[in-house]
């Protein structure tokens, strides 16, 4: 297992960037519910590098958490678009096509900060909170994980939006692997809570019994939209 490190969110007085860990824990598995990536024949391109990866998130799960955030905002999601790479040209990392161990080569991508990002479109947005510096429409909201040419990346705790399905999402700036700096240009779903067709948002899940681990099972937690809606309007 490697230990390595990148950046994310995490609440503060000024909403300051800093690292976490992130473990490697295995290759191998495929990305459920992700759209294959085509060549020009529309052949699926097989994919020979693979990283699942685990995260460390802090969870913006709370409506006082929630006021910590950079923007969040009630959408429906819609369709997805090609993964590309988190680099200021969208393409591959030169030394992916230079001759390494395989296991060199991953941990220079996780090192290195380089993600697939996969764009996503909302057929619908009501933005509820809006802490960031210039408030206008990114280049692109995106999802972490996805497909591009021979390598797949996937990152277990960033949620993967479905389609036709409405959210409340947490949003914050994506990173640029080129610059080694955080971005506006790519607005990345971070947290991402389902709202039924009765308006009630899902903050948490209850858990299982049947978990392995010591403790109580963590019961379902929800609130109305509209109660949620009137605390982040409260939020300074």
């Amino acid at each position: 297992m490697f230990l390595l490190k990148r950046f994310t969110y995490i609440p503060g007085p000024s909403l300051v960037a800093i690292v976490i860990l992130i473990f490697l824990t295995g290759c191998g598995s495929s990305l459920g519910g992700q759209p294959n990536q085509m060549g020009q024949t529309g052949q699926v391109n097989q994919a020979t590098l693979v990283l699942d990866l685990s995260v460390d998130l802090y969870e913006f799960n709370t409506p006082a958490n929630m006021c910590q955030a950079p923007m969040i905002a009630d959408v429906i999601a819609g369709s997805v678009g090609p993964s590309h790479w988190n680099t200021t040209n969208k393409a591959q990392p030169a030394f992916l096509s230079q001759a390494m161990p395989t296991i060199q080569m991953k941990e220079t991508l996780i090192k290195g900060g380089y993600m697939i990002y996969m764009p996503i479109q909302f057929t619908s947005m009501n933005i509820l909170l809006d802490h960031r510096s210039v408030k206008q429409l990114p280049a692109e909201f995106v999802m972490e994980g996805g497909q591009q040419g021979t390598t797949k990346m996937s990152v277990g705790e960033y949620p993967l939006l479905k389609t036709s399905t409405r959210y409340l999402v947490v949003f914050v700036p994506g990173l640029n692997a080129s610059t080694h700096a955080l971005t506006q240009q790519w607005q990345l779903a971070y947290n991402a809570f389902p709202i039924d067709a009765h308006g009630m948002v899902t903050l948490q899940r209850a858990s299982s019994p049947n978990e392995p681990g010591v403790g109580q099972p963590q019961p379902e937690v929800k609130i109305t939209l509209t109660a949620l809606q009137q605390q982040l309007a409260a939020c300074h």
